[in-house]
């Protein structure tokens, strides 16, 4: 069965970064870093992970400021690998 973790940050001007640590996620472990990039856009990076997860860059089903357009993008950003560095 696959472990899927969504995520969709988005950092204020004033927190530029953040890292959450040994987050358990099913029977695995992940350490990530989200950090605001030059252009305002929140990006992350996996610092740490034990276990099998997958991290999709997906805004929630309920998000009213996103159509499909953006949700593919994320979907496919996410697919490739970029570390969260869709724009």
């Amino acid at each position: 069965m696959a472990k899927i973790l969504f995520i969709d940050p988005h950092l204020q001007e004033w927190l530029p970064e953040i890292t959450v640590e040994r987050m358990r996620v099913g029977q695995a472990t992940i350490s990530l870093r989200f950090y605001r990039s030059e252009n305002g856009a929140t990006r992350y990076e996996i610092k740490d992970q034990e276990g099998i997860l997958h991290l999709v860059r997906q805004p929630s089903p309920w998000s009213q400021s996103l159509g499909w357009r953006e949700r593919i993008k994320d979907a496919v950003f996410s697919a490739i690998g970029s570390g969260g560095k869709a724009a």
